[in-house]
């Protein structure tokens, strides 16, 4: 779940107007008091017990908002928006739980970029095959650039170990 993209959901929430304005602009007060409160994390002002305390009430005064529009809401558009949000609520959440998660998803839009490009410049995979293919190579080049690794050598020596009959190395370092 990216606090990004709920945003920029929320804001046409309050756009819609016919009742899902309530729940747009609970959104959009709720994702302004948790980037404060994130940034203070982020900047080293709080420690991760207190962004806990702090985003509780934000986390249930958004879930109580969410469970009501989604039965409430005369907009059918915010009804179902609530119903989504609500199955993944957890998720919303997770940057508060663990070290080295992003309330957003721009790092993995970034990453993503590439293979867009990509696939917009060759229009698109012609074969099944060829979209497995495309798929798992840009994840084992980007996962290789994010650990700074040389993606030559790392395909040379997997390129190897297939013509030997061995396992492929691993791509993940623990």
């Amino acid at each position: 779940m990216c606090w990004a993209h709920l945003i920029r959901d929320f804001v046409r929430m309050v756009e819609l107007k016919d009742g899902a304005e309530v729940l747009g602009q609970a959104g959009l007060d709720a994702a302004k008091a948790a980037f404060k409160i994130g940034y203070g994390f982020k900047d080293g002002l709080i420690e991760r017990s207190e962004l806990k305390a702090q985003m509780q009430s934000i986390r249930d005064t958004l879930k109580a908002v969410l469970a009501e529009q989604q039965y409430d809401s005369p907009s059918k558009a915010a009804r179902s928006f609530a119903k989504r949000i609500l199955t993944h609520y957890p998720a919303l959440w997770l940057f508060v739980e663990r070290d080295g998660v992003e309330p957003t998803n721009n790092e993995a839009e970034r990453m993503l970029r590439t293979m867009v490009q990509w696939r917009k410049n060759a229009y698109g995979c012609h074969s099944a095959g060829g979209c497995v293919f495309a798929e798992r190579i840009m994840s084992v080049i980007q996962t290789l650039r994010k650990q700074s690794k040389s993606i030559l050598d790392y395909l040379t020596t997997a390129l190897q170990a297939h013509r030997a009959n061995l396992s492929a190395p691993a791509i993940l370092t623990g």
